[in-house]
């Protein structure tokens, strides 16, 4: 699944908000491999949406948002209560993305508006896209069949059973993160070699790792000065002996083991190499990108400012912004040349997104 577009409004801290992860021609040369659908080359999404921005600017937010919409939308789940922010009007949202099927890709749009718990409505347009289409002409297509389409309450609307998705948030009280070994069944070959060369990375004191022949859906680290069992569900926090850094390797491990092999399409990694080497991040992340497939996004937030020296076509920086309500800014909004320094550029508040320090110079 790839979203072209989002429409926020009322929705946790987002106020009349919108993006389009679409973008207008080809870039020549770019180091995204095919970026647009295979077979509908003119519709053109970015597949690599690298996410900047200061503290509390809404990086995992939006996040958090689109998360809630995919479980509203694949599970009729909302939670009014958290998500609303205020009670006393409408929370409305827009939402097209594109999924991949047997033979051909589906285009949807969904606009929803959400009046309380109890009163939910949407409005669903499916458009089968056409070899020539882009996202253009396929959205004109659904404009004009909008006009005879009304909103439905939620529980008579379709489930949309086949979106695929990752979600990877921050480690904090109210996510604490655990061990996922569950896609070791998929292929524990695969999956042993990228959790071997990703922890080793990490902490080149480990010798190897092995599933376990004792324990059910475990792993066993061995390392120069320890061995310890590793189950999954242990919470990563409750785990001995390894670094902060390498306790998140087990996370990105399983998400690069998932990118590989394209089992949700749909990745959202949110803040995950907080305690990681800034190089060992990069080279993370240009490899997810390298492994993303078909049909496949990718969305990254980081403090890592060093990430935009990588080359990569000047659409896949976004930078968000918050005064009186939050904005996200393409970099390629204010710079127009692909040999112009996204970091140079960051660092002179081009995307107006520095943090303001002054309060702390002022202790």
């Amino acid at each position: 699944m790839v979203i072209a577009k989002v429409y926020l409004d009322n929705i946790l801290c987002f106020e009349d908000f919108t993006v389009d992860f679409t973008y207008p021609k080809k870039i020549v040369n770019s180091t995204i491999k095919n970026e647009f659908l295979e077979g509908v080359p003119n519709f053109k999404v970015k597949k690599v949406n690298i996410l900047e921005g200061s503290n509390a600017t809404g990086k995992t937010t939006f996040g958090e948002a689109l998360l809630s919409i995919f479980v509203l939308l694949t599970k009729k789940q909302f939670n009014y209560s958290s998500l609303v922010c205020d009670k006393n009007k409408e929370a409305h949202f827009i939402i097209e993305f594109v999924e991949k099927g047997k033979e051909t890709y589906f285009y949807y749009f969904v606009d929803g508006i959400i009046k309380d718990n109890e009163n939910i409505f949407l409005k669903i347009v499916k458009e089968q896209l056409k070899p020539s289409d882009s996202y253009k002409t396929a959205n004109e297509r659904v404009k004009l069949n909008l006009k005879n389409i009304n909103y439905e309450p939620l529980s008579d609307v379709m489930t949309f059973s086949n979106i695929g998705w990752a979600f990877n948030f921050p480690l904090t009280d109210s996510n604490l993160q655990k061990v996922d070994l569950s896609n070791m069944k998929n292929d524990e070959e695969d999956y042993l070699n990228i959790l071997n060369k990703t922890l080793k990375t990490l902490d080149p004191s480990i010798i190897t790792i092995t599933k376990s022949k004792e324990i059910e859906n475990c792993i066993i680290v061995e390392s120069k000065y320890f061995v310890i069992p590793i189950e999954s569900g242990r919470l990563l926090r409750d785990i001995q002996y390894l670094s902060s850094g390498t306790k998140y390797g087990l996370v990105i491990a399983d998400i690069i083991f998932a990118i590989k092999h394209d089992i949700y399409g749909f990745y959202y990694i949110d803040e995950q190499f907080s305690y990681i080497n800034s190089e060992i991040e990069i080279a993370i992340l240009s490899t997810m990108i390298d492994l993303l497939d078909d049909c496949s996004q990718l969305f990254f937030t980081s403090h890592n400012i060093n990430i935009l020296d990588m080359r990569l076509p000047i659409h896949s920086f976004s930078f968000f912004e918050k005064e009186d309500k939050i904005k996200l800014i393409n970099a390629s909004e204010r710079v127009l040349k692909n040999n112009v320094s996204i970091k140079n550029q960051y660092e002179n508040n081009r995307f107006e997104c520095l943090p303001n320090t002054e309060k702390i110079y002022e202790i």
